[in-house]
């Protein structure tokens, strides 16, 4: 084997900066610590139509002038109609002590809503991008803002 030449390490050093770069690239919110995570959670739960876990993961204010009650009993009713199928982070900007984070959702909306049901597809899919607030309080990231999806009108902020 050839001992390697300065163009060798240029070579897989320019590599290795190219993957880096890519694979964060893929992750907008890799220099967020933990903030992937509980995007994640947020939006699974409301998925899975875990309105309690979601009420969890949003910040203190808003659990302090919302009671848990009201707002489970609120998302349950104003999800009726809506099944979020997937949805996809797209990108994340730091401004200030928060990070707007952008999404792209993909719903299914039934007959249960004829007024959204306009807004669809004629398979009665709705795609949506829409941009949550996150701040981190109490030592992990918690939703702020969960954007204009105005289906869920619990999801509006305080402010």
């Amino acid at each position: 084997m050839r001992p390697l030449t300065y163009t060798d390490v240029g070579i897989r050093t320019g590599w290795l900066l190219t993957i880096t770069l890519l694979l964060s690239a893929c992750n907008p919110l890799q220099e967020f610590g933990g903030l992937e995570e509980q995007v994640q959670a947020y939006y699974r739960a409301e998925q899975s139509g875990d309105w309690a876990q979601v009420y969890e993961l949003r910040v203190r204010d808003f659990r302090w002038s919302v009671s848990r009650d009201y707002f489970v009993k609120a998302m349950t009713e104003d999800a009726r109609g809506w099944e979020l199928l997937d949805y996809s982070i797209e990108s994340a900007e730091a401004q200030g002590d928060q990070v707007q984070v952008t999404l792209d959702f993909r719903y299914r909306i039934t007959g249960e809503k004829p007024a959204w049901q306009q807004l669809a597809n004629t398979e009665g899919i709705l795609e949506v991008s829409d941009t949550s607030v996150w701040l981190y309080e109490d030592g992990r990231w918690l939703c702020k803002d969960a954007g204009v999806r105005h289906h869920l009108p619990m999801n509006d902020p305080l402010d």
